[in-house]
């Protein structure tokens, strides 16, 4: 649930049965195999080619089933938004130890994770899949964190990950990089730097998924920013420091700039312990006005490209 406080303790162990994971409803692929006709019989089936999203090289990849695991409702619709737009079947859960059964249970070709998760947090969720998977099973899982420092990168590797994104996430080089991590057909060029004057993150989206995850963003952001106020008027920087740090994810992937360095600003204040009554140059009252006028500014730069 947007906007929900993110829970610390073993309350739900790794073997307890939880939700299935989201399945996608992409109407892209369905469409597109009406318009062909059926397939003949044992044929396979055609592949994806990353030219039918914008600013991607033609590289042939195969469609594969791609588990996101991502807490955050804006960033998690915008991944299953991209990657259903080029073909793949997406599966979305929202916690470490769902992630953990979701692998255990399906066949996934690619994960793309989260690092900073409530419960079992990303690292911990890959660690615990290689203990757990055989090593003929093993699925390719990627970091997506905003820790950006080499000492990340290799703390992911460590972990067992594949490969290491950096948020917000280019979701043009990732479809240019599927086929590399599932081991498909290889690239055989780099993608062209994007033109549009949209997100990165956005870039090729038809109008109506844009209008979409607007309305996402406007509905679950401002409930985080107000348990964000809560929190640091109580003095509880742990819970803060996580609301920032989510906020701060979803303002990066529609693009909001602005908003998401405010938030960066709240989640070290809040790392620091820094009361919300401190009398400095960035008083947290003024910090958190300032984000709210940049969210709707926000809202608005995106409502436009619809």
């Amino acid at each position: 649930m947007a906007g929900r406080l993110p829970h610390q303790g073993p309350d739900r162990p790794v073997g307890d049965p939880a939700p299935e994971p989201t399945p996608s409803a992409g109407r892209g692929p369905e469409r597109a195999r009406h318009e062909r006709g059926p397939r003949p019989p044992g044929a396979p089936p055609p592949a994806v080619r990353t030219q039918d999203h914008p600013g991607v090289g033609a590289l042939p990849v195969r469609p594969v089933r791609v588990l996101v695991v991502e807490d955050d409702d804006v960033s998690s619709q915008v991944a299953r938004l991209v990657l259903q737009k080029a073909g793949h079947q997406v599966d979305v859960v929202d916690d470490g130890e769902r992630a953990v059964r979701a692998v255990l249970r399906k066949q996934y070709d690619l994960v793309l994770m989260d690092c900073q998760l409530p419960g079992l947090d990303g690292l911990a969720a890959t660690a615990e899949i290689r203990r757990r998977q055989a090593g003929s099973e093993r699925v390719p899982i990627i970091a997506m964190t905003a820790a950006a420092m080499p000492d990340d990168r290799v703390r992911c590797i460590e972990a067992g990950m594949d490969d290491h994104l950096t948020k917000p996430v280019d979701w043009t080089q990732v479809l240019a990089r599927i086929a590399v991590w599932v081991a498909a057909e290889p690239p055989t060029g780099s993608a062209p730097p994007t033109t549009s004057s949209a997100p990165a993150e956005l870039d090729g989206l038809p109008a109506e998924d844009i209008a979409d995850i607007a309305d996402a963003f406007a509905a679950s952001t401002p409930d985080i920013l107000g348990r964000l106020r809560q929190t640091l008027e109580a003095g509880d920087f742990d819970a803060a420091r996580l609301l920032a740090h989510r906020l701060k994810g979803s303002c990066a992937t529609v693009g909001a700039t602005r908003a998401a360095e405010l938030c960066q600003t709240v989640e070290a204040a809040a790392a620091a312990r820094r009361p919300w009554t401190a009398h400095d140059e960035a008083p947290l009252p003024a910090v958190l006005t300032r984000l709210a006028d940049e969210m709707r500014r926000a809202t608005q730069e995106l409502r436009s490209r619809c």
